[in-house]
């Protein structure tokens, strides 16, 4: 996959399918596809369409797309969207995963940009076409969520709804951020999960039990389906308040160490301490997150309820999403 502007590629064996970034993009464009060696051929990118299709490419060959304005005075004034690529199947560098609300927005500032050993930059995005992936997803159709992971070739992709469909994932390292269960479980109720019918809420498991319970089960579920498919697990608290964790990430990602500290990105308004939790909630999130919290967060059944696992800066509203 490649982006630029207001346009994605995503890559297929002979095939390249361009999508508009957002929905917004109402109107008509114009596709020049050059092929090298082969030729030049022009398709309309109608404003009704989302995503165009491209076939009959040789996989090995260099494509060159340059998107322009259909007619009019934009078709004159307006630098046209041009991306070179191969319509052939990638493979991540990375795909960087949780539960949600666990710091993937966070990393994606952090990775994109940083330089590989060889020198080549690093291009890291977060929740890529999540618009197009999440109903896939919530229809559990796992083998063209796939097509799109492969398509992808800007290297690191940071994404909570990959949990959901680990059959999905394929990439060289595929790292699991898990953050202390408590916090993710308020922070879901702070922006509302399993209180609407936001795209991300449509897509969650439906499980016994209230709006807080769901939580509980949504966080050991998409951890617990990462449990054999990821290569790597990292707390984000550690990944926060230590060098050394987050150069270990980056080894995992055969990357050079960095210096550069974690952003705060996607942080709430409201807190996410488990302050105000009821005695029943505080039993709730025991029997339900207990077992995964005693192996990623030994000890945490010793403190307050009201005490975070890792304090102070470390365990501030950080960043997340999806």
């Amino acid at each position: 996959m490649t982006m630029r502007g207001n346009y994605i590629v995503i890559s297929r064996s002979g095939a390249l399918r361009l999508f508009k970034e957002t929905r917004q993009q109402r109107r008509d464009q114009q596709v020049r596809i050059e092929v090298g060696g082969v030729g030049v051929r022009t398709l309309p990118f109608p404003a009704a369409l989302d995503a165009l299709d491209i076939a009959d490419l040789p996989p090995a060959a260099d494509v060159t797309l340059s998107v322009r304005p259909a007619r009019g005075l934009r078709r004159l004034l307006e630098p046209p969207f041009v991306v070179e690529t191969r319509p052939q199947v990638h493979r991540l560098r990375g795909l960087i995963t949780g539960s949600g609300r666990c710091g993937t927005q966070s990393l994606a500032l952090w990775l994109d940009g940083m330089t590989a050993a060889d020198g080549v930059p690093v291009r890291a995005r977060h929740e890529t076409l999540a618009h197009h992936l999440l109903p896939l997803i919530e229809d559990g159709r796992a083998d063209e969520v796939r097509q799109f992971v492969e398509g992808f070739s800007h290297g690191i992709e940071c994404a909570p709804h990959f949990s959901l469909v680990p059959t999905a994932i394929a990439a060289d390292a595929v790292i699991r951020i898990i953050r202390d269960g408590r916090r993710v479980v308020q922070s879901g109720r702070n922006r509302g999960w399993y209180a609407n019918q936001s795209p991300w809420n449509r897509v969650k498991p439906v499980f016994p039990g209230d709006a807080f319970a769901q939580s509980c089960h949504f966080w050991v579920h998409t951890n617990r389906n990462l449990d054999g498919v990821a290569t790597h697990t990292f707390r984000l608290e550690d990944l926060i308040a230590a060098p050394a964790a987050r150069n270990a990430l980056l080894a995992a990602l055969d990357l050079p160490p960095s210096g550069r500290p974690l952003p705060a990105a996607n942080a709430g308004h409201r807190s996410s301490q488990p302050s105000g939790w009821s005695a029943e909630e505080h039993e709730t999130f025991a029997q339900i997150c207990g077992g995964l919290m005693d192996e990623h967060y030994p000890g945490w059944r010793a403190e307050r309820a009201e005490t975070p696992s890792v304090g102070g800066q470390a365990m501030r509203e950080h960043a997340v999403h999806a």
